[in-house]
């Protein structure tokens, strides 16, 4: 027990970590948490026919990476520290060449760091390039496991929208990027949830418009949210489509009578193909959304690599926090 020590990247804010940290805690296993705001120092790489390290500094203490045996990558970045070269030179173009080229050579460094915390470790979760996962991308690898999904396009002028919405008459409007745009002030506020579209919309577009992307709207039984965990599922059921406010979108969330979320048992066949799909795009978790319909059709939605999980695992009592604790304490 006492040779384990647990890395963690994540964000300051993120409460998921927090609790997860408090069964690691528990455990009694050691741990080092960097947030995106955690400065840290580079200090060495080692690299030779029987050996290979990498060495960073935090809070004044230097510490190796090869002291850690699991890793997680929860969100953020490292926030690595690099010397710049003062005084700028007098000559413009080649003093930004030169610091155009260490932010490559640091970019690549950077790189490495980010594979060395995944590939050593046996025991490693998710990965910070799990954030750039493409959606478009995603549900073809889904149908190709199997799973059913939405009829999708991307459009970028008036006449392709009205077509589609001809075509399946009730369709939805999403971001293609996993977050979408989101701005808040005293005046405005926007998300990138998902939203129904119709032609009296459409009459408001210009002829041409940035690429969009449309799906099928998709009757439902009921909304599955599932955790996935190197090869397990905990899936709860979403009864949004008994609120108007979440029908569409159940991350609309009506605080003031929450949509009813118990635990849901999947088909074997549906959870092996989750696993299949999520061993292609090499996921060891992520929470899926997926969607019952009234004649028991499973419709895969998209997969978020770091999206929140307590809606799964605290009304369906998973205590996924702990799970996740003990699997990096190799418990």
């Amino acid at each position: 027990m006492g040779k384990e020590k647990i890395l963690i990247l994540s964000e300051e804010s993120d409460g998921t970590t927090d609790r997860v940290i408090s069964w690691i805690k528990y455990f009694g296993v050691d741990f080092l948490r960097l947030n995106n705001t955690s400065e840290l120092k580079f200090r060495g790489l080692y690299l030779s026919d029987c050996f290979d390290d990498v060495e960073l500094e935090y809070n004044g203490n230097v510490f190796a990476l090869s002291e850690f045996t699991s890793y997680w990558y929860r969100r953020g970045r490292l926030n690595l520290k690099f010397p710049e070269p003062e005084p700028p030179l007098e000559n413009t173009a080649l003093d930004f060449a030169v610091k155009e080229t260490l932010v490559n050579e640091y970019d690549y460094l950077t790189n490495y760091i980010y594979a060395y915390f995944e590939k050593r470790n046996k025991r490693s979760i998710g990965s910070i390039y799990d954030n750039k996962t493409n959606k478009i991308t995603n549900l073809k690898i889904a149908r190709k496991v199997g799973l059913r999904i939405p009829a999708t396009t991307v459009v970028s002028n008036k006449s392709q929208i009205i077509e589609f919405i001809k075509v399946y008459k009730k369709v939805i409007i999403k971001p293609i990027y996993q977050r979408g745009f989101y701005y808040e002030d005293s005046e405005v506020r926007t998300t990138g949830l998902s939203a129904l579209i119709e032609l009296e919309d459409v009459s408001k577009f210009p002829n041409n418009f940035s690429p969009c992307l449309l799906q099928e709207y998709i009757e439902k039984d009921v909304e599955l949210r599932i955790f996935y965990l190197n090869g397990e599922c905990f899936a709860s059921a979403i009864f949004s489509q008994l609120d108007e406010k979440t029908k569409i979108d159940f991350r609309n969330y009506n605080w003031s009578k929450p949509n009813r979320t118990p635990p849901f048992k999947l088909p074997i066949e549906v959870a092996n193909m989750i696993s299949d799909f999520m061993s292609i795009v090499k996921m060891e978790s992520g929470s899926l959304d997926m969607i019952l319909t009234p004649d028991n059709k499973y419709v895969f939605l998209e997969v978020n690599p770091v999206g929140q999980f307590w809606q799964v695992s605290y009304p369906c009592n998973y205590k996924l926090e702990k799970k996740i604790a003990k699997y990096l304490s190799h418990l």
